[in-house]
């Protein structure tokens, strides 16, 4: 039994609205790529660098005190939200501050890392551009005898739950490069097996600054800095860039695919929607302020390929109706086959509006981003399918027949 919303002889009139709505779409996308522009989009850490701070409280607190806390020591930049649910207790702190490894503190901890393993089969890996960690493999046998070693005196909490969290080499190696009094704190984290020797290498001065003035402003309830994630500024462009490759690519790949499965006529269409599907939404998340990040470039290609999905099913139809209805004109054709496809246009797009809809009022963070992106996807990529792809298929396909009527009559004017 096939269940239908709309019925399949219906006849509802797509297409003599097409100049209003096109005028509408050319609105639209040209409002979203000035707003890309001024201001331009709330670039998160992924592509704008800076550290995500995931802390642990004993008691349940808003996050504007913690932001309040942290706006008076200087963060101005400070966002927290709450990270998971509000058992849990714990909040993400993003500020656009990172840790940064000048050349000369890296040059400083190489030559303290030499002095006390030697060069041999020591391997010293800094990238300057990103500037954030240090990667370091140490000869083999370097940790399997580890002295007697002092961590310091007068440990904060914070850096007391650290070393509890920490391996026996990684608190030896932290304490060698602590000795030279150089760095601040540091931390320092084994990868791979144990037996690699291999570890990375983090200075720790604004996890430190924050742990502390948290730690000052709310006492025992302030459990302490859980995760710390960072985002060098190059490595945030190199992201940016990376993410506008992946659209564009995908959206070039698609045009070559709509071109051999249909007909270079129908691509163009298809292109164009789905370019105006990413440029809207891409527009109402600046006038949102919403962050973009790698979560949402994952939800713009995916709706990408949502809307090519909803596009190719109307373009099948089309195809089968232009091939069994050769007397009827074009935009009858394509009008009649967007009313056949209309109730699985409705109940497709329903179905995966009440999905992302849960997670969008039951999730949090990133994933409750990533859930907006798709709920105005599904919208502008359902009204494009219809109201952007078909008029483009039309107009390319009417101007392609009558430049061949053109070069059909010129080229027997010339035969006479």
């Amino acid at each position: 039994m096939t269940m239908n919303i709309v019925k399949p002889d219906s006849s509802f009139e797509f297409l003599n609205k097409t100049r209003i709505f096109g005028i509408i779409s050319v609105v639209a996308v040209l409002a979203s790529l000035v707003l890309m522009v001024a201001p331009g989009p709330n670039y998160g850490i992924d592509f704008a660098g800076g550290t995500n701070i995931i802390v642990h409280y004993n008691e349940d607190v808003e996050p504007g005190e913690i932001t309040e806390v942290l706006r008076g020591a200087g963060y101005d930049d400070a966002v927290v939200q709450r990270f998971g649910g509000a058992e849990e207790r714990e909040y993400m702190i993003r500020t656009g501050r990172v840790s940064v490894i000048t050349q000369e503190q890296a040059d400083a901890l190489e030559q303290l890392i030499y002095s006390r393993f030697g060069e041999d089969d020591t391997v010293f890996d800094f990238d300057p551009e990103a500037a954030t960690k240090i990667e370091v493999s140490l000869p083999e046998g370097a940790m399997s005898e580890i002295p007697a070693f002092d961590e310091g005196t007068g440990l904060s909490s914070e850096q007391s739950a650290m070393l509890a969290d920490m391996t026996q080499a990684e608190r030896y190696l932290r304490s060698i490069l602590l000795s030279s009094g150089d760095f601040g704190d540091v931390a320092v984290s084994q990868v791979g097996a144990a037996r690699h020797n291999r570890f990375v290498v983090r200075l720790e001065q604004l996890q430190s600054s924050l742990a502390t003035e948290l730690a000052s402003a709310f006492g025992a309830r302030f459990d302490g800095v859980y995760r710390v994630e960072t985002v060098g500024p190059a490595v945030g462009e190199h992201l940016r860039n990376q993410g506008v490759k992946a659209v564009v690519l995908a959206v070039f790949f698609i045009l070559v695919y709509i071109a051999l499965r249909f007909n270079m006529k129908f691509a163009p269409g298809a292109v164009v929607a789905l370019l105006h599907d990413v440029i809207i939404v891409i527009g109402i998340f600046v006038v949102l302020q919403e962050e973009m990040t790698l979560t949402i470039v994952a939800a713009l290609l995916t709706i990408v390929g949502y809307s090519l999905n909803d596009t190719i099913v109307v373009f099948d139809r089309i195809r089968e109706n232009m091939a069994t209805l050769k007397t009827k004109d074009l935009r009858a054709i394509v009008n009649q086959s967007i009313n056949e496809c209309l109730s699985r246009t409705i109940l497709t797009s329903l179905t995966t509006l009440i999905a992302v809809a849960a997670i969008f009022f039951v999730g949090g963070g990133l994933i409750k981003s990533f859930a907006l992106a798709m709920i105005l996807g599904i919208f502008v990529g359902t009204y494009s399918s219809i109201y952007v792809a078909s008029p483009v298929m039309i107009f390319i396909t009417n101007r392609s027949e009558k430049r061949e009527a053109a070069k059909r009559t010129a080229a027997a004017a010339t035969a006479r």
